[in-house]
């Protein structure tokens, strides 16, 4: 059995001319006959977080691909599942879904060694977004995306003398209207940008996170971005500390937002509003390494160049630049 995330849905334009992510396990084979039910898992928890995902949809359907999951070996499997499945997540459940369980894992097993690139500045490593589509993130950064989302993002593993450390850049990648006029399909190509006018007007002060999509070093500047990857990267563009690949938007719907408790004895919960999936990739469990290279060479076996899909370092939006929206369509 192979396991296969895809950003793409199975719809033929979504695999025309657009930029889109996959990632395929390796091969993994059935457990013997007589395997006990925790046999079979891998370092990462992935076996028993996909067959949890499954499970949220309570589908007849699935029970058969379930069945079958439960007796295969995922032991080769080095990534992270990190999903979002609809409801309120109260208590220990609401590390299981969204930006919570992104969070589990980044503490867990992401390091920050800053002295592998130091700058003037000392400036922190940012966290880099680059999405399809924004939904309504509030009145200003700190309602969500630079409050609850940036500190999950910005969780790692915790070590003896860590200072603490200011809340790091957090930057947003998403296509100008330029972009899109240049792209393969011109303004059509803005179809898989389903951003609106009416919601980017509720929050102007959006516009100063955003970079503009770019991809000249994979030659997918022109095909427009249905991929969403988030990403933590150091200062001078050398080094990677995780990399995560979703269906995941960037909204409060796909990744949650935390609720306060309602009457008493209730604890925060965690409330989501869509199904994600995606794959989080750690420099611990893939390469026994604190953090990935960007550069070098290829043929590196023990840490090749890991493969980001956008360029570096990110291109800021230019005075005239405008983000893309649905209305330019029309």
């Amino acid at each position: 059995m192979r396991v296969v995330v895809s950003t793409a849905n199975l719809i033929a334009s979504d695999w025309y001319n657009r930029t889109q992510g996959v990632w395929v396990s390796p091969s993994c084979p059935e457990l013997p006959p007589d395997s006990d039910t925790g046999s079979g898992e891998s370092p990462s928890e992935f076996k028993a977080d996909l067959l949890r995902y499954l499970s949220s949809y309570h589908l007849p359907a699935l029970q058969e691909w379930m069945s079958r999951l439960r007796k295969t070996d995922f032991s080769a499997i080095k990534v992270c599942f990190v999903a979002s499945v609809p409801g309120s997540h109260k208590g220990s459940d609401s590390d299981k879904w969204g930006h919570k369980r992104l969070a589990y894992f980044l503490k867990k097993f992401a390091t920050i060694p800053s002295l592998l690139s130091p700058s003037p500045s000392k400036e922190n490593w940012p966290v880099i977004a680059q999405c399809s589509s924004i939904g309504t993130l509030g009145a200003d950064p700190d309602s969500w995306m630079c409050g609850e989302l940036r500190s999950s993002m910005s969780q790692k593993v915790l070590l003896p003398g860590d200072m603490l450390q200011p809340p790091p850049p957090f930057r947003v990648i998403y296509p100008t209207l330029s972009n899109v006029k240049n792209s393969h399909e011109d303004l059509l190509g803005g179809a898989c940008l389903p951003y609106s006018k009416r919601t980017h007007e509720k929050q102007e002060w959006f516009r100063k996170f955003l970079f503009e999509w770019k991809s000249d070093r994979r030659h997918r500047s022109k095909a427009m971005p249905h991929i969403k990857t988030y990403a933590r990267v150091s200062p001078c563009g050398r080094h990677l500390a995780w990399f995560h690949l979703t269906s995941a938007n960037l909204s409060k719907a796909a990744w949650g937002r935390v609720q306060e408790p309602k009457g008493k004895g209730g604890g925060p919960g965690l409330y989501i509003m869509s199904y994600e999936a995606g794959v989080l990739f750690l420099p611990k469990l893939l390469v026994n390494e604190s953090v990935f290279n960007l550069e070098g060479s290829a043929t590196s076996e023990k840490n090749p160049p890991f493969p980001l899909p956008w360029d570096l370092p990110l291109s800021a939006y230019g005075a005239n630049d405008k983000p893309w929206v649905n209305e330019y369509m029309l």
